[in-house]
């Protein structure tokens, strides 16, 4: 809304909310890449394998999250219905736009 008042507006927890996400995006994105923590040591023969194994299985299914929520994102319908505060007679549903 135009007021200031509306779903749209800026307000200091979201502002510090949207900062910690950062924080915890940047460093998962530092952990993750860097990998100072990822596996021990190899205690067998076998390790390796297992290793990769677990990458794939990280990679199948972070394709398949990606996939799921654009799929969900291109299937959910394109208008959210909203209840207006005062109905004129009786109640009465308005259409708006979703945000994404």
């Amino acid at each position: 809304m135009a007021d200031g008042m509306g779903p749209g507006r800026v307000t200091l927890s979201g502002v510090v909310l949207a900062g910690l996400l950062l924080v915890l995006i940047i460093a998962s994105l530092y952990l993750f890449i860097a990998q100072p923590f990822w596996f021990p040591t190899l205690a067998s023969e076998h390790g390796g394998r297992i290793d990769s194994l677990f990458g794939t299985v990280l990679v199948v299914t972070g394709i398949a999250f990606v996939l799921v929520q654009g799929a969900l994102d291109y299937l959910s319908p394109d208008t959210v219905p909203t209840v207006t505060s005062e109905p004129p007679t009786g109640t009465t549903i308005q259409r708006s736009r979703r945000l994404c």
